[in-house]
């Protein structure tokens, strides 16, 4: 009786251990994946890109969306659009600048070297590609870059969380 016991206990420890290691990695993966980088494409890019531009053109394409930090997220979205849309979204993304704009001076985060141009090349996505557009043009305001290729319709928008 008392090895049937001794094993039953062993059998038992055993099983809380597993127990307790399967439960650590899983919340290890859990944290990672919080804190993302999540890039969306296509269908869900559209409609993250429209809760913030209510009036995405009917045209955008190219589109890319990403979020990156557990409490503090930095949001990062991209479009191109026909040529007739450009200044109507450019106008939109400079709205939403200024509406987040907080009367601090501009960030000095580079973002070009910051965000998904810095994450690892298997978390990168080609739709946030910056460096094809040799005619950029960079804004930044306190909490918003935005970077726009006037030649290839495109725009590049950083939502920083401060």
């Amino acid at each position: 009786m008392k090895n049937t016991l001794k094993i039953l206990g062993l059998v038992l420890l055993l099983a809380a251990a597993f127990a307790a290691g399967l439960t650590w990695s899983s919340v290890q993966r859990l944290g990672s994946e919080l804190g993302g980088p999540h890039v969306q494409s296509d269908l869900l890019a559209r409609q993250e890109i429209q809760r913030r531009l209510p009036e995405l053109p009917e045209g955008a394409h190219h589109l890319y969306y990403a979020a990156e930090g557990f409490q503090d997220v930095d949001e990062f979205f991209a479009c191109s659009v026909p040529k007739a849309d450009f200044a109507e979204l450019l106008e939109q993304v400079r709205e939403l600048a200024r509406a987040r704009d907080d009367g601090q001076p501009p960030l000095t985060l580079d973002p070009l070297t910051s965000g998904p141009n810095s994450w690892p090349e298997s978390q990168k996505d080609p739709t946030w590609d910056p460096a094809d557009y040799p005619d950029l043009v960079i804004e930044k305001t306190a909490g918003t870059t935005i970077m726009y290729s006037p030649s290839g319709h495109r725009v590049f928008v950083c939502v920083w969380s401060n």
